[in-house]
């Protein structure tokens, strides 16, 4: 076997790991999501409502922290897939495969930055203190902002993902 064999067969190895990662990946982040966005908030938050959103989520603690993984293994699979997916269509246009891992990436991260804001809601709603020191209205509309925050900076995120899209179906 000469050396541009081996290098093709190597090359044909790797575009098949990227395409299984990808694969593995997306096929993830199908059911995690899912689970958090139409099982988990729809049972535990209720936008008009931050005191009894605030009172689901004491009652169902893991159920709230259990959405909050499924949002972080979604992100770092987006991650994942943004790496796989740059390697699989390289050989299609390097700069355009480039480009559209660097706007998923832009989006992971905003996403990831955005989730931060459903750790501070869980931290105020399972510290004494903090209704001790802000009241029950005052931790209400933080519990009610720091919802809010993640739906606005998971919505900004989304509007990199769409520029992916659009890329990818050209």
């Amino acid at each position: 076997m000469n050396s541009n064999q081996l290098t093709n067969r190597i090359n044909e190895t790797s575009l098949r790991n990227a395409a299984l990662i990808a694969g593995i990946g997306l096929l993830i982040m199908v059911f995690a999501v899912p689970f958090a966005e139409l099982y988990v908030y729809p049972k535990l938050i209720v936008p008009a409502n931050p005191a009894e959103t605030v009172q689901n989520i004491i009652a169902h603690k893991m159920l709230f922290l259990g959405a909050i993984f499924c949002y972080l293994i979604t992100f770092i699979c987006d991650v994942v897939v943004a790496w796989a997916l740059y390697v699989l269509l390289v050989p299609v246009s390097k700069s355009i495969s480039l480009l559209a891992a660097l706007f998923r990436l832009m989006y992971a991260a905003i996403s990831i930055f955005a989730l931060v804001n459903l750790f501070t809601l869980y931290k105020l709603i399972n510290n004494a203190d903090y209704l001790t020191i802000l009241g029950t209205d005052l931790l209400h509309a933080q519990v009610r902002l720091a919802h809010s925050e993640f739906g606005h900076g998971w919505s900004l995120a989304f509007s990199f993902f769409v520029f992916i899209w659009d890329f990818w179906v050209i």
